[in-house]
Parts: structure tokens; sequence; C-alpha cells
């Protein structure tokens, strides 16, 4: 069985960080974090969500040293 760890690790990699590869997502320093780039037609997803500054400290205590860990490796 996969821990919590490993699976928000597997979604911020699979989803988040492929958005920002293919160029949908880019960092906005006035917002302070990553932000959609939307495209016509695109199903809405609001990087912003899941990617400011709070969020990002909730997941990291959330996941810990070992998930950061995960996340930064992949």
């Amino acid at each position: 069985e996969k821990s919590i760890a490993s699976l928000y690790t597997q979604w911020y990699s699979e989803i988040l960080l492929r958005r920002v590869s293919a160029g949908s997502i880019c960092f906005s320093m006035n917002q302070k974090a990553f932000v959609s780039l939307s495209a016509e037609g695109a199903i809405p997803f609001n990087a912003e969500e899941y990617s400011d500054i709070n969020e990002l400290r909730a997941l990291a205590e959330l996941i810990g040293p070992y998930g950061m860990k995960l996340l930064s490796e992949t």
C-alpha cells in the first residue's frame, strides 16, 4: 500500500509538474505561486489552488521530509 507521501508526490509530479514542463503553468512573482495559463478549449485547472505558499507549506507538513525528498527527485 502506498504512503500518503508517495500519493501526494505522485499527484504533484504527474499533474502539476507535467503542466509546468508543457508550458501551461508558470511561476508568478507577484502571487508567489504557480499560475495556470489558460488555453482556449482546455479543461480549467487552477494551479494557484495547489501551489501558493500556504498550500506548499501545508504539503511539506503533511508529507514530511521523506515526501519532500521524493518530490524533489521527480
